[in-house]
């Protein structure tokens, strides 16, 4: 029996049979999106008797656009998951064509599976399926909807699913992503304990963390959801491998993913009773700045030195930052000294004016980033769907009418661009607005008025219209395609002369001449599309410089 074509486009979800329970509920949540995107949500299930399941299983693992594992301790048990399926899969991770997003359905070795744990799930380890109250689950199943949609959106570029992407990408479970970095035993839990009034940061989190990578925790605080990140140990004898793992982890969480993906804060903390910052504590602090992130150094501990000691201290992130760092003292715990004297906690307030304001510091310097990403995403599709009339529509004598085609869509593509509801400004706007719906908590903290989008887009209207006049050197640089002088001689030739002419003599040279235009006219299309994106990319300096304006202006009005 012959197996049945795949789609385009297809969701395929991986589980172990005993955990069935969750693919029904799962497949519940998913099943609108059958209907909408016309794909299909593949599990074994769908095999049918008789079948050749494996080649069935392998052909959807190949077609499959989105991949969801449905992990458990049952399912990292099975030999064909982790022999077969796995492999297969993630070798294709991060391919253009097909994205991977595991859910930790139950209790088990995810972090210390090595094929899965460079992997970032869409639910921490600590909160599996399983420990979720019922009202929970739904929501992040939900959640979970949202994010395939997302996906699967990314691929369409229509403008109108690029603003229902953006909404929906909105729309997800947001949180509040605080990193908090720093040697074993510096004191990160108890200053999270003092930071955010809680007493669940137990000591043990200061205690060496073995598997790799960074850990989640969720939590909520004066009302704000977050989700706290803490790091395996950070050691000398391990840097190389920590900067490592952080790379990849700044890379999942780029410009091109939402802003709710994104660190929100960087706190590094320094014991100030090392008297000393080492070399590869100031290459990852780097490393976060080089990424647009705003790093924050606490000093913890700062009621055991002297404050020409933390002098000396401050000075060393001075010197290698300049005033990109901002350096507190912190003491996080009331204790009786030595000298009999009872010690007294600071500078929580302090670290909270940072968070809140470097939270928008961090976000103006990527924003501008994002929106560029998701414009070079509308330009990339433009081209591939070009690309694709161009491969299905280019004969040997119909090379002008395609041409002309193309030369009106790409006028048309253009005019799209541009303008006050053109999609740069659309996109630009939107996405700063979202952002700011988004996370109105903060920017209630700092007073950012939700007006700000508003001035915001009066700067960067007038920046992008000087864009339109340079849009006919784009043209002019990325060159008419190749005209041969085939395409001269028989562009119009009448039919019967043509296929007279192509019987005898000119059918090979014919068919040479129709693949050379195809190439021809992809050549132009794609350098089309890198001169487009070179204009776009020349929006980001001129989208910060308004961004942050305008913060500044909302708050002097506040």
């Amino acid at each position: 029996m012959q197996n049945e074509p795949a789609r385009q486009k297809q969701i395929m979800i991986s589980y172990c049979h005993r955990d069935k329970q969750w693919l029904d509920r799962l497949r519940v949540h998913l099943k609108p999106l059958e209907s909408e995107f016309k794909i299909e949500i593949w599990d074994d299930t769908r095999i049918r008797a008789g079948s050749d399941w494996h080649a069935d299983i392998t052909a959807a693992m190949q077609s499959a656009k989105v991949a969801v594992l449905l992990v458990s301790a049952d399912f990292l048990a099975s030999d064909f998951i982790r022999q077969q399926e796995l492999p297969f899969l993630i070798e294709s991770n991060g391919q253009e064509e097909k994205d991977i997003l595991p859910i930790i359905v139950s209790p088990c070795g995810y972090v210390d599976t090595k094929e899965l744990s460079h992997l970032q799930p869409l639910n921490p380890p600590e909160e599996t399926l399983l420990d979720m109250a019922p009202s929970r689950r739904e929501r992040f199943l939900d959640s979970v909807q949202k994010e395939i949609r997302r996906r699967l959106q990314e691929r369409i570029p229509d403008p109108k699913a690029l603003e229902a992407r953006l909404q929906e990408e909105h729309s997800m479970e947001r949180r509040y992503n605080v990193v908090v970095i720093g040697k074993t035993g510096v004191g990160k839990s108890t200053l999270l304990n003092y930071l955010f009034g809680r007493t669940e940061f137990r000591s043990g989190v200061g205690k060496p963390v073995t598997s790799r990578g960074f850990h989640k925790k969720p939590f909520e605080s004066f009302g704000i959801p977050m989700m706290f990140f803490d790091s395996w140990g950070l050691e000398l004898d391990k840097h190389k491998d920590w900067i490592s793992d952080l790379e990849q982890e700044l890379k999942e969480r780029g410009t091109d993913k939402p802003v709710e993906q994104w660190f929100h804060t960087i706190l590094f903390c320094v014991g100030a009773g090392t008297h000393r910052i080492e070399d590869f504590e100031l290459e990852i602090i780097k490393r976060f700045i080089q990424n647009n992130y705003k790093v924050t150094v606490i000093f913890t501990k700062s009621d055991m030195v002297s404050d020409e000691e933390l002098t000396v201290l401050s000075k060393v992130i001075t010197d290698a930052f300049g005033n990109q760092v901002a350096c507190i003292p912190v003491c996080s715990e009331e204790k009786v000294l030595r000298s009999g004297v009872k010690s007294e906690t600071f500078g929580a307030q302090a670290i909270r004016n940072e968070i809140f304001h470097g939270f928008w510091e961090s976000v103006t310097s990527r924003l501008p980033e994002r929106c560029v990403s998701l414009l070079e995403t509308v330009v990339d599709e433009w081209c591939k769907d070009k690309v694709a009339y161009v491969n299905e529509n280019v004969g040997v004598f119909n090379a002008s009418a395609v041409q002309a085609t193309l030369k009106k869509e790409t006028d048309d593509f253009l005019k799209d661009l541009d303008g006050d509801q053109g999609i740069i400004n659309k996109t630009i706007q939107a996405e700063v607005h979202r952002t700011l719906e988004a996370f109105h908590e903060f920017a209630q903290v700092i007073r950012l008025s939700a007006k700000v989008h508003e001035y915001h887009i009066s700067h960067v209207q007038a920046d992008a219209q000087l864009m339109q006049a340079g849009w006919g050197s784009v043209l002019n640089r990325a060159g008419s395609y190749f005209a041969s002088p085939l395409l001269l001689a028989f562009g119009n030739f009448g039919l019967l002369p043509a296929t007279l002419f192509l019987g005898l003599v000119m059918l090979p040279v014919l068919v040479a001449a129709k693949k050379n235009e195809k190439e021809a006219m992809i050549k132009y299309l794609e350098s089309f599309s890198n001169q487009v994106k070179e204009r776009v990319r020349t929006l980001p300096p001129k989208i910060e410089k308004s961004l942050k304006e305008a913060i500044k202006n909302s708050n002097s009005q506040s």
